[in-house]
C-alpha cells in the first residue's frame, strides 16, 4: 500500500518504497544501520535468527537493502 501523493503534498512528504528509504538511511549512516540490524537479529528469540537469516527474511520486501547489508564491510 502506498500513500497517495495528494495526501502527502500538503505536508511536503515524499512517499518512498521501504527499500529506497532504507538504502538512503544506509547511505547516510551505514555502520550504524548495520549495527542496529545486527542487534535486532541478536535479540530475536522466537525463533532465534542469525544475521544472515534476518537478511534472507527482509530480502523479500527490501531486496536492495538486504544486498547492501550482505556486502557491508
Amino acid at each position: 500500500m502506498t500513500f497517495p501523493v495528494e495526501a502527502c503534498d500538503p505536508f511536503t512528504i515524499e512517499p518512498l518504497h521501504p527499500d529506497v528509504f532504507l538504502l538512503d538511511l544506509y547511505g547516510l549512516a551505514g555502520q550504524e544501520v548495520f549495527e542496529a540490524v545486527r542487534q535486532q537479529a541478536a535479540a530475536l528469540t522466537r525463533p532465534p535468527m542469525t544475521v544472515d537469516e534476518l537478511f534472507d527474511r527482509v530480502a523479500f520486501t527490501v531486496p536492495s537493502f538486504a544486498q547492501a547489508l550482505r556486502a557491508h564491510p
